[in-house]
């Protein structure tokens, strides 16, 4: 039975072999029960209206064997189950979005696969228990795994495309000890409840290749051991909580949203890249704080919008080295010390120990300011050296001479280092 355009029902009131393959749209069982010959196969498509439609999927049979799901009409149709499925072979996903809502999903078989393809979506809402007993999770790149469910879950060790924790109600979710890659993007919250991840029970290390993002509603706790790797933008405004983890980022250039709190940070590149934070924002580093480039190659720090300023306080060890700073304020009682480190200064920069340039001013008397003269062969003059490095001192270099290029100084002078301030020099002294 192929589905086309408009609804259609398929209704078995008594008993149905199926013995073969079966491409359907909406069904409908009631009486007894649909027998599925072993290895046969039962295909829901979508319409071709242009539309995003919802296809419900009642107690169909009692047991399926292999069971596909493919929107022809692209990624919008919804293929929504709220029945018990029992799974004796693989689920496949193709196109389109396989919600189960409420659903126990198992698989019986040896060798079970589960698969989403790319593009494709595995949504599990109500009280869903994720199918944790099939052999193999096979989700391509771009596919989607969203929770949505109001129950706690444990998340399956697999290799994701984007996970979506977005939980309808108050949910805690444990990461296992061992959670593979995901390809794409982590999301936690907002669905809009609180989600809280939790990966400081089993202390797993997280690898994210796309942008990890804590929404408002969500939690993500971080292991005591493990380190969480993300390649893309770590964007935070929710909650993170450090533990004594490290988080690295590992991509080229890359962007931190919001303020975080982090134990240790690493961002360490050989080519040169750009580590962009939101303006108005602070990171705090509570445990080391390690910011690298290369030679010729630097790491840019830089805020979102120049010349607003963005935050960082390192309170533990800092490790830097070849980077190129602008519009940073160092809120740590401590300056960052960049000697040696090859740090390059591009300007607006508040307690980091770069070397700014001294300057003098209040200079008199008035009658020698300005190519002015006067009869004193031995006057002193009187001016006000400043340094915004508060901790350096400073020196200060006299020249006078009796022709205008100053080619033959009749007197050249220069003071020792002091404290800058007010200065004063007695021609003669």
């Amino acid at each position: 039975i192929t589905v086309g355009t408009g609804t259609v029902t398929f209704t078995v009131d008594g008993t149905f072999t199926n013995s073969g393959t079966i491409t359907t749209k909406t069904v409908t069982r009631s009486g007894t029960a649909i027998t599925n010959a072993t290895n046969s196969t039962v295909n829901f498509i979508g319409d071709v209206d242009g539309a995003a439609d919802t296809f419900s999927i009642n107690t169909f049979a009692t047991t399926y064997y292999n069971l596909t799901f493919n929107a022809t009409d692209g990624t919008s149709d919804i293929f929504q189950a709220g029945a018990t499925l029992t799974i004796n072979k693989d689920i496949t996903v193709t196109a389109g979005i396989f919600r189960a809502n409420s659903s126990n999903l198992s698989g019986a078989g040896a060798s079970d696969t589960f698969s989403v393809a790319n593009g494709a979506i595995f949504e599990m809402t109500g009280t869903t228990v994720y199918p944790a007993s099939f052999t193999t999770y096979t989700y391509g790149a771009t596919s989607t795994v969203r929770y949505n469910q109001s129950g706690a879950l444990t998340v399956t060790n697999a290799s994701y495309g984007h996970l979506d924790l977005k939980p309808s109600a108050a949910v805690t979710f444990t990461l296992p000890g061992t959670l593979s890659t995901i390809v794409g993007d982590l999301t936690i919250g907002d669905g809009s409840a609180a989600g809280i991840v939790n990966a400081d029970t089993n202390d797993p290390t997280l690898d994210v290749n796309g942008h990890l993002v804590i929404a408002a509603s969500g939690t993500l706790i971080a292991s005591n051991s493990g380190t969480f790797t993300v390649a893309s933008n770590w964007t935070n405004s929710g909650t993170f909580t450090h533990s004594s983890g490290t988080v690295t980022l590992d991509g080229t250039s890359q962007t931190i949203a919001g303020s975080t709190t982090f134990n240790n940070f690493t961002k360490s590149v050989s080519s040169a890249a750009t580590l962009t934070f939101t303006a108005g924002t602070t990171q705090t580093i509570a445990g080391t704080m390690t910011l690298n480039g290369a030679s010729g190659q630097l790491l840019s720090l830089r805020s979102s919008s120049t010349p607003s300023i963005w935050t960082i306080n390192p309170q533990g060890t800092r490790t830097i080295s070849y980077l190129d700073v602008k519009d940073s304020t160092n809120s740590n009682a401590t300056a960052i010390s960049i000697t040696g480190f090859n740090i390059t200064n591009s300007g607006n920069n508040t307690n980091w120990a770069f070397n700014a340039t001294p300057s003098v001013s209040s200079l008199a008397p008035t009658s020698y300011v300005n190519g002015s003269s006067g009869t004193d062969n031995t006057p002193t003059l009187t001016f006000t050296t400043a340094d915004t490095d508060g901790s350096d001192t400073v020196q200060f270099q006299i020249q006078i001479d009796d022709t205008s290029n100053f080619a033959s100084p009749v007197v050249d002078y220069t003071s020792a280092l002091a404290s800058p301030g007010a200065s004063t020099f007695t021609v003669g002294q």
